[in-house]
């Protein structure tokens, strides 16, 4: 199959700013299984929010709409897979990943969704009996990819919105308390049947 070229930004696209129409938007993330639920609940197991180990900060995660359920299966990997899961450079024009070369399909692979409104602004907090009760605040930021326009990453910052808890003066121990507590949050807020959605307006990715 070819890489589906809607997937992939184009010199005219433009990184997409925080506005209120994105809180009516969702976000899709892919699994690696179709088992999507904590035993005995409707929650997404815990276990399937996985923060990215080499960039503690950011849960990756996709616009739905343009970016379909579907597309979660396609899975980059082997030559050049650096360049394509590279940050997206504005304005910049990318190659088009190659099937069995640059990614494949990994059919076994499941979704959750998450309303960005729901997650957007959300408080993950940590305390105990010795420490002051420390918190980190949820931004969703449009992260786009050589192959993937529509990624985006959801991030925790300090209280005041001011700085990635991985860059603050929080202690490695109390930033993994904060994104256990960041976890538990996702888990409560996401679902596993697609929603009803639309499609973000051309005005806010495409340039005039």
């Amino acid at each position: 199959m070819d890489y589906p070229e809607i997937l992939l930004p184009k010199p005219n696209n433009k990184i997409i700013s925080w506005h209120d129409d994105l809180r009516h938007c969702y976000l899709i993330r892919h699994t690696p299984t179709n088992k999507l639920h904590q035993e005995g609940t409707k929650k997404i197991d815990f276990e399937l929010i996985k923060i990215q180990s080499d960039h503690l900060r950011d849960f990756s995660t996709n616009l739905l709409g343009i970016f379909r359920p579907e597309h979660v299966t396609i899975r980059v990997k082997g030559e050049n897979h650096e360049y394509f899961n590279a940050l997206w450079i504005e304005g910049s024009k990318v190659d088009t990943p190659q099937i069995n070369t640059n990614f494949d399909l990994d059919n076994l692979r499941s979704c959750f969704f998450l309303k960005i409104s729901d997650i957007e602004g959300r408080i993950a907090n940590y305390s105990n009996d010795i420490v002051a009760p420390i918190a980190a605040k949820c931004k969703v930021i449009h992260t786009p990819t050589n192959c993937n326009f529509w990624h985006f990453s959801i991030r925790w910052f300090t209280i005041d919105g001011n700085q990635e808890i991985d860059k603050s003066e929080i202690n490695k121990s109390q930033q993994k308390k904060l994104l256990s507590s960041a976890k538990a949050i996702i888990s409560e807020l996401a679902f596993a049947d697609e929603p009803l959605h639309t499609i973000l307006s051309e005005a806010h990715y495409i340039k005039i």
